[in-house]
This record gives C-alpha cells, structure tokens and sequence, in this order.
C-alpha cells in the first residue's frame, strides 16, 4: 500500500491573489516518504526524490542516504570528541604494549596461517564474527588486544564531517558554513572496536547490555548515551565488540549461551568476536572460528617473562632465573590467575629478605 504521509491543506485569496499551502505533519513511519509523480516542469525533482529536515530548510538526499534513514528518537549522536575518545582507549594502554613489548612472533592457527589477518578478513566478510580458542597460556588476551588495535589503528587521525543531504565543503557562504558545522555528524569510516574482558556474571542479556552500555558511556566519556540500540543505529557506524573469556565468566555454561545468542541477533553493522578456552566454546556456526595452534616451549616462556616484565620490571632478572632453574613450573604459571598469584608470591618473598 501508498505510505501517505498525513498533511493539512489550507488555500484562499489574499489581497486579491489566490494562495495555497500544505503542512506535512510529523508521522512515524518505516519507510521515508517521497515523491511518487513528478510535478516539476523543469523535472528538478523526480519521482522517489526524499527530503530531510534541516534547520529551516528541506534538503535532498542522495539516493545512497536513503538506506541508512532512521527516526531521529531511534539513534544516538556522538560527536567528534567521544569517537576519538573511543578508538584512543584501543590505540593505548595494553593494547599499545601488546604491539611492542609482547613477543614478536604471529599467533597461528592448527592450520598454521596467521590468525590476526584471518580475525580481519573474518570481519570484512558476511560471517557474524569471530570465535577464538586456545588453552591457557596460549596468548588468547594478547590476539584480542592485537585485534582491537589494528581496528582502531586504521580510523583516520581526523574524522571527516560529514551529514545527511550535504557537504559543508560546498555549502555556500562561510556564515552558512559556520552556522552549519555545529550540528555536523562524524562517523568513523571503519568498524570501531569496544573491548570489554568478561570477567563478570549475569543471568539475562539486559543484565549484559547494561554493563555493555556503562563500559562504552566510560570508553567515550558521554555518560547521556541511553541505550546500546540507539548507539548501533547511528547511521553508517560499524562496530566489533571484541569479548575476552567467555571461560571466565562465573556463570560461563548459561551466560556463554546468551552472548552467542545475542550475537547472531545483532543487525548486519555488528559483529562480535569471542575468545575462549576449548571446554568452554561450544559449536558456533553463525562466525569464524580460529584454533589457535600451541605456542611451543620457547613461545610460551618469551610470552610469559613479556608478561612478568610488564609486570613486575624490578623483580624480572630474579624470576627469569628461577625459570631457568625450575622447568616444571612454566606449565604452572601460564595461566593469568596462577600468573598473577606467582607474581604477587614472588615479591611477598623477595621483599621479606631485603634488608
């Protein structure tokens, strides 16, 4: 059926001359409205030519823009700042370090190919996402970070403004122009990550989306944002959200399945990459799925003194003997928590006999 916008018409003289004018009235609706006959001697306007309200005037969109239109009460708006806030957290920190301090050798698959640039090549595809799996110790952490970073590594330093129906560029006037650039609209040309470890509990995807939502208002700095659905719906955005350890969750067997759920229920400009030990992955059909291969002896301990130095840099030269002397124990201590606790016992010791 015709979607008909509703209108009120009003006409009559006025001073001897006869006048008419119709009001468009705001409806909701699906679908933009457009011209459906062409009135325009001159044919200026065509048939399916759709407008947009722009301060007091109409503009055109091209026929790429039409797609991408949603009601203005269905999409947020993040400006320039809170985009480059958002790829910044991905480009420092860990995911700065994990470039460069980390051991330089690629993370392979059982197939023994790359697994970053099959990661990438998985997120350019039509595939959902991505799922990652690897025993402890095998760098699962350090891929994601590697992931997160070469996606936010490609987004242009500057942002180009850009907006519905017209470019600033060639907008007229330098007042027009001035008058204009407040209420442009900047979207990065590249899926944007959001990294997020799992290291949590929650029994329904709302519960999830909160916490999603809290860490991505924190990430931009625009604590206003209202919702997750609003933010997906920005028009012309691409995201991956990259979640690290479905294992880790406390409540890993239900909550694991809820995530893979809502990931392969999210719209075509998401995707969703997981990592995971093998126990806790089960069969993913809608996403990339990337074993990776094991590191060997001589990997896993260049990965783990990387960690201990990053660390812990006033006590590496001590532990990396204690390595040495006690083969056994790097089997131990691959595991981030065990990690961690041998890091914290170390120094408790190492402290106590310092005079």
């Amino acid at each position: 059926a015709p979607n008909y916008p509703d209108f009120h018409l009003e006409y009559g003289e006025v001073d001897g001359v006869f006048l008419s004018y119709i009001e468009i009235l705001p409806t909701k609706s699906s679908k933009p409205f457009c011209i459906a006959k062409s009135l325009s001697k001159n044919g200026e306007h065509g048939v399916g030519t759709v407008f947009i309200r722009r301060n007091s005037s109409s503009v055109e969109l091209a026929p790429s823009e039409i797609p991408h239109l949603i009601q203005a009460s269905e999409s947020e708006y993040l400006d320039g700042a809170s985009w480059q806030s958002l790829i910044r957290a991905h480009l420092t920190g860990d995911f700065d370090k994990f470039q460069t301090l980390l051991p330089s050798f690629q993370h392979k698959t059982v197939e023994g190919n790359d697994a970053l640039q099959i990661a990438l090549d998985a997120l350019t595809s039509r595939k959902r996402g991505v799922l990652i799996t690897a025993n402890a110790g095998q760098g699962k952490t350090v891929l994601l970070h590697r992931l997160a970073f070469a996606l936010a590594f490609r987004q242009s330093e500057k942002l180009r403004n850009t907006s519905f129906g017209k470019d600033a560029e060639n907008s007229g006037s330098s007042d027009d122009v001035s008058n204009y650039i407040a209420e442009m609209e900047v979207v990065p040309p590249f899926s944007v990550p959001v990294f997020m470890p799992l290291r949590m509990a929650f029994t329904t995807i709302a519960e999830f989306e909160r916490r999603l939502l809290q860490h991505l208002r924190d990430l931009t700095g625009a604590q206003a944002i209202k919702s997750l659905e609003r933010v997906f719906n920005i028009p012309g955005s691409y995201w991956v959200i990259l979640l690290d350890g479905i294992d880790e969750l406390r409540n890993a067997e239900r909550a694991g399945v809820l995530l893979r759920t809502w990931a392969e229920s999210q719209p075509d400009n998401i995707k969703v990459v997981f990592t995971a030990r093998p126990y806790a992955a089960s069969e993913w059909t809608a996403g990339e799925h990337i074993e990776l291969l094991p590191l060997s002896e001589a990997e896993a301990l260049e990965l783990l003194q990387a960690h201990i130095h990053q660390k812990a840099p006033e006590f590496g030269s001590q532990i990396d003997a204690v390595l040495r002397e006690s083969a056994g124990l790097l089997s131990v201590i691959r595991c981030p928590r065990a990690l961690n606790g041998f890091l914290s016992s170390f120094a408790d010791s190492f402290l106590a006999t310092r005079p």
